[in-house]
């Protein structure tokens, strides 16, 4: 009786829950017992009905509520393109696309460094959003100030942008909305800023954004480590603690302990960052570190990556 009523309400639940959608025939996938106060009915791979049986002294009362089912992923490379589209559909019209590069890390950090924390920070900031997917992460950034450590790779200024606007063209045509791009590289952040006003030129009605201010990036991690009693000329803009920190999080047993060690230790405000880009990461550092990775914990990077999704949160929304 109850899988009978179930199926009877379930086309017009399923189409107020659903924008609209409509099933001509509601089809049971399953039907699964949850004990004796509640049953859960799928009627397709999108719509659980649940059944919560509610008794007390006076009356006996059933409550049914619909239930999306958990996408696997929202990530667009591990979906294929019926799921993107009814993802979209569905109202999923925000992406994602973190910035960031292949380049040195000091001795003890992998060059995909940025780029794996950007691709982090863009899946965890769509997951708090709750209606983004996440674009392909831009794995290669504009690094020519790191050339000097092998296994960089740079891309100019302008190949960026021109590769940022054709994602955009790109991922506008798949229907969604707003596109938010989130640099995790310093020698991203111009060009991002860049390429995002040059596209909001030639698509007027697209909500096309970033995070662009740099300082303000380098302060989230400042304020994060400063909160652990770490300074931040040892929380460092780049291989010190506070991105050493997220890296133990993330990818502890690519880190050589052994090899943690100081490098620039001083001032890193705009100053220090215009002699980086126009002379090189050697004009400040000859290890590569700005900061000192010493006192870097996986805890804290835990703690710092979730400073960081909130602060960027609070930025798109």
């Amino acid at each position: 009786m109850v899988i009978g009523l179930v199926l009877a309400v379930g086309e017009s639940i399923a189409a107020s829950h659903r924008g609209g959608r409509r099933w001509d025939q509601p089809s049971l996938v399953s039907f699964e017992k949850k004990g004796d106060r509640e049953q859960r009915i799928t009627l397709d791979s999108f719509l659980t009905i649940v059944i919560e049986i509610s008794e007390n002294a006076d009356h006996r009362s059933i409550s049914l509520f619909p239930q999306e089912k958990r996408m696997k992923t929202i990530r667009l490379e591990e979906m294929n393109w019926p799921d993107i589209k009814t993802a979209i559909a569905g109202g999923m019209k925000t992406v994602l696309v973190a910035v960031g590069s292949t380049e040195q890390h000091g001795p003890h950090l992998p060059t995909m460094t940025d780029a794996l924390i950007g691709d982090v920070v863009a899946e965890r900031v769509a997951a708090k959003l709750g209606n983004a997917l996440v674009g392909r992460t831009i794995s290669v950034g504009c690094s020519e100030h790191h050339l000097a450590f092998p296994g960089t790779i740079s891309l100019k200024s302008a190949t960026l942008k021109m590769v940022i606007n054709d994602y955009i063209d790109s991922l506008l045509r798949s229907g969604f909305k707003k596109i938010v791009f989130v640099p995790s590289h310093g020698g991203n952040f111009a060009p991002v800023r860049d390429a995002i006003d040059e596209a909001r030129r030639r698509h007027p009605d697209a909500d096309i954004t970033g995070f662009t201010d740099l300082m303000r990036f380098i302060k989230i991690f400042y304020d994060a480590s400063a909160e652990f009693g770490i300074s931040e000329e040892e929380s460092g803009g780049h291989a010190g603690e506070s991105e050493t920190s997220i890296m133990m999080a993330l990818r502890g047993h690519l880190i050589p302990l052994d090899r943690l060690a100081p490098g620039y230790i001083g001032p890193a405000g705009e100053r220090e960052l215009k002699i980086i880009f126009e002379q090189g990461m050697p004009a400040l550092t000859q290890n590569g570190i700005l900061g000192d990775p010493r006192k870097a914990t996986a805890e804290k990077g835990e703690a710092y990556l979730k400073k960081l999704v909130n602060c960027l949160v609070e930025e798109i929304t």
